[in-house]
């Protein structure tokens, strides 16, 4: 009784684990829409979370959404091309640490308590920004043109890092390192047949 992790008895045929996450989050939303040709949307949201570090409880996160209707302006020059529009948005995510990377961690092995991970108060979330813009194009209500640029770089990776043998910890989960991911996107799409039966 009381004992949460039975790979502290001696039989080494038994184990057990748990785990308890608490999140809160608040966010506010807004969309715009002038004239059906300037279109926005903004969402502010932060979030808390127990995985976070006990110094990194909560952090913020937002996207803006912009597009600009060009072939609904009443100087269009192009008639055939029944929509033209450009489109721009900016996002920010993060990913949450394991669920005792923030934690001194001891594992047993056969009744013996090992030192596994030091704990570190201070860590925090990923972070990721993606910034994406695009163009849509449709010809003659027919032929549709989808095409994308995102680009992703994160920073704060949850790394696990080699401690010093003084600490008396092999290893430690830090925020180090960054990543950058690219996207090319491009999407043709036609209506080769419309009939009312069949399409």
């Amino acid at each position: 009784g009381g004992v949460r992790d039975l790979d502290w008895l001696i039989d080494p045929s038994i184990g057990s684990s748990s785990q308890e996450t608490n999140t809160l989050g608040y966010y506010i939303q807004s969309g715009l829409d002038y004239a059906g040709k300037y279109i926005a949307d903004v969402v502010m949201r932060t979030d808390g979370s127990s995985r976070f570090g006990e110094n990194e409880r909560w952090h913020n996160y937002g996207r803006a959404a912009a597009s600009w209707r060009m072939a609904q302006e009443d100087w269009w020059p192009v008639e055939p091309l029944t929509e033209f529009k450009l489109r721009y948005a900016i996002g920010i995510a993060g990913n949450a640490p394991g669920f005792t990377n923030q934690y001194e961690v001891w594992s047993a092995s056969g009744g013996l308590p090992n030192k596994s991970t030091l704990g570190n108060p201070n860590l925090k979330p990923e972070r990721t920004i993606e910034q994406e813009m695009g163009i849509d194009m449709i010809l003659n209500n027919k032929y549709q043109l989808h095409l994308t640029y995102a680009k992703q770089p994160t920073s704060d990776q949850i790394i696990q890092m080699t401690l010093p043998a003084t600490s008396g910890y092999p290893a430690r989960f830090e925020n180090a390192g960054e990543i950058t991911g690219t996207t090319l996107e491009a999407t043709l799409e036609a209506q080769i047949v419309n009939r009312p039966n069949f399409s």
